[in-house]
């Protein structure tokens, strides 16, 4: 309870010395984050059965629907994609401190820019009209060491997408939906390095 207390302190602080606009932010996301340790005192996953965590699943699934009623939000198409690894580790609203749905994210094993996924970025842009898009690997990367070692063997197409990544990158800028929206000046893409530890995003 103190610990809730004093980030309602925080927040109150913030709202009085930043400006309007990073302070409705900031308190937003020290909100979302408040609302996450609430839930994590809540029935967890870990030790349960498949069928426990099934059921688990389709309780909450019913106790967020029940309340959107009350509380719809906002919807919007995405403006940025973010193509990020499936580690754990890495949660898309902390690195990006935004619950408001401006991302769309897909998660796969080292960013691997396989055939498919590249046709869902591909789609995004003509559909969605994404402005932005992001290919992420990160620190510490598992798969990046699976690639590199004797397990590749288990994994081989992963793998060979994660070691010719850069080539396939290039690859997805060619692509005549993306390279058009380039041209035109309509589409962003770049590539960005995430630091598991902290959630920057640095230059790669």
């Amino acid at each position: 309870m103190r610990w809730v207390q004093l980030l309602f302190g925080i927040v109150l602080a913030v709202v009085i010395f930043l400006s309007a606009d990073k302070a409705t932010f900031l308190g937003g996301g020290a909100l979302t984050a408040a609302g996450q340790w609430l839930q994590e005192r809540s029935e967890r996953f870990e030790g349960k059965t498949p069928n426990q965590i099934l059921q688990m699943l389709e309780r909450s699934n019913s106790l967020s629907s029940s309340l959107r009623r009350y509380v719809p939000g906002e919807t919007r198409k995405p403006e940025v994609l973010v193509v990020m690894c499936m580690d754990p580790r890495l949660k898309e609203s902390f690195i990006f401190g935004d619950t408001r749905q401006h991302f769309d994210v897909l998660r796969v094993p080292g960013s691997a820019l396989s055939e498919e996924i590249m046709e869902s970025i591909e789609l995004s842009v003509s559909e969605h009209g994404i402005k932005v898009i992001i290919i992420t690997t990160h620190t510490e990367c598992a798969m990046e060491k699976v690639a590199h070692s004797d397990e590749a063997r288990h994994y081989p197409k992963l793998s060979l997408e994660v070691l010719h990544r850069e080539k396939l990158l290039q690859k997805l800028r060619s692509r005549s939906v993306i390279s058009n929206a380039i041209a035109e000046g309509k589409l962003l893409i770049e590539a960005r390095t995430i630091d598991t530890k902290t959630g920057l995003l640095l230059p790669r």
